[in-house]
């Protein structure tokens, strides 16, 4: 795994979320070496640290659903 996407939203059913995942989907990165973690737990901050553990990539991006 070489990159790991780490979004914090509120609400996994929000229409700003699904625009933020089809543009990753649509990026011409390699999909076996990228995961995306959606972290809808606690605020912006503890939540960015848990995908921060969760994520199994060299490198890590944090991105907000809005």
């Amino acid at each position: 795994m070489k990159l790991s996407i780490v979004i914090s939203c509120r609400d996994k059913n929000d229409p700003k979320l699904a625009d933020l995942l089809r543009s990753i989907e649509a990026q011409d990165f390699p999909k076996s070496e990228m995961e995306t973690l959606i972290i809808t737990e606690g605020t912006s901050e503890s939540a960015k640290a848990i995908g921060i553990r969760k994520a199994k990539g060299e490198v890590i991006g944090i991105l907000a659903s809005d």
